[in-house]
This record gives structure tokens, sequence and C-alpha cells, in this order.
């Protein structure tokens, strides 16, 4: 029973950690001049949309985040959270973002994908406070094409 408890509160910990970097990009991204249209917003059962936002210039901007907390020991450059973003996934993130385009009647607005990746530098033992250390966030844009 034991391991099924620690396997739920990982779980948990992750979903916490998830949703706390995607609220710290949101309020970053409106910090910056952005609009933010939608978060979380769902395509039925095809796919998800982390963030969906309007940049400065009006450019409808389609992101996924993927948040992170990686050991001192395992910090340095991170492929993590990029490589999770499978073509599969990003197919999924194009298939529901075409249909949210749709539904509003926007399929001819400028669009694009953007990734940011948020990473916490902090050791295991600190994973179970409530405080986390200030966040790496990665923001690449235009990071998903080519469909």
């Amino acid at each position: 029973m034991k391991s099924l408890s620690r396997r739920n509160e990982a779980d948990l910990w992750k979903k916490r950690l998830g949703k706390l970097g995607e609220e710290l990009v949101a309020n970053g991204l409106r910090q910056r001049g952005w609009e933010i249209d939608a978060s979380n917003w769902r395509n039925g059962r095809k796919g998800e949309i982390d963030i969906i936002g309007r940049d400065p210039h009006g450019v409808i901007v389609f992101l996924e985040v993927k948040t992170r907390c990686y050991s001192r020991i395992q910090a340095g450059f991170q492929t993590g959270g990029f490589d999770a973003i499978t073509r599969k996934k990003q197919q999924k993130i194009v298939t529901s973002a075409r249909s949210y385009l749709a539904q509003r009647n926007l399929l001819k607005s400028q669009y694009r994908f953007d990734i940011v990746v948020v990473t916490f530098i902090c050791d295991p033992a600190e994973i179970d406070r409530d405080g986390l250390p200030e966040p790496i966030v990665t923001h690449v844009e235009q990071a998903i094409g080519g469909f």
C-alpha cells in the first residue's frame, strides 16, 4: 500500500508542478504585453493546448509548456521537456489548434506554435517544501512546424 501512496503523491506533485509552470508562463507573458485567450483548452479527447495567447503583434500563439525539476547534479543544458514533445504530440497540438481556429473563424489569422520549458533546479529534499527556487524559462518561438 505504501508504494501506491507514494506513486499517487508523485503523480499529484507532477500535476502541481506542471500547473505551476503554466501559471508562471502565462503571468510572464502577460507582463510582456501578451493577451491570454485560453488555458488548458481541450479539443474533445483529441488533444489539449496548454496556453493560447496573442503576442504584442496580435499573432495567435499556441504554447506547449513542459515543467521539469532537476537536481543540481543533473543541471546543465536541458533537453528534458523538449524531447517529450514527440512528432505524435506535435500533430495533436496542430490538429487541436486548427480546430480552435476553425471554431472561431480564425483560419486566415497569423499564428504559430511555441514551446516553453520551465526548469527548476532543486535538490530532492527541496521537492517536499512548498517553495521552489526561481525557474529557468526557455521559450522557443515557432518550435513546431512542417504540418
